[in-house]
């Protein structure tokens, strides 16, 4: 694998966000897929544009580095 390449493109992936076992809601990212490809495992990565960061979108990009570990990559518009 070159660097910069992805694998396992996908579109729209859908996480629950919980608290304590209740599930409160949903994040929708715009697109995820594997970085490195052949590289060990690789490394997760979702991204989400944005024209405009709301309140609750702060919030839901909060909670997914809490609760998932994953730090949205947004791409500004």
């Amino acid at each position: 694998a070159k660097a910069g390449e992805i694998e396992n493109l996908g579109l729209q992936p859908t996480f629950k966000l919980s608290v304590n076992g209740v599930v409160i809601g949903k994040y929708v990212g715009d697109f995820d897929y594997w970085t490195a490809p052949g590289i060990t495992k690789g490394c997760y990565k979702v991204e989400d544009v944005k024209g405009m960061k709301t309140a609750m979108y702060r919030w839901k990009a909060k909670h997914m580095a809490a609760e998932h570990g994953i730090t949205i990559i947004e791409i500004t518009r």
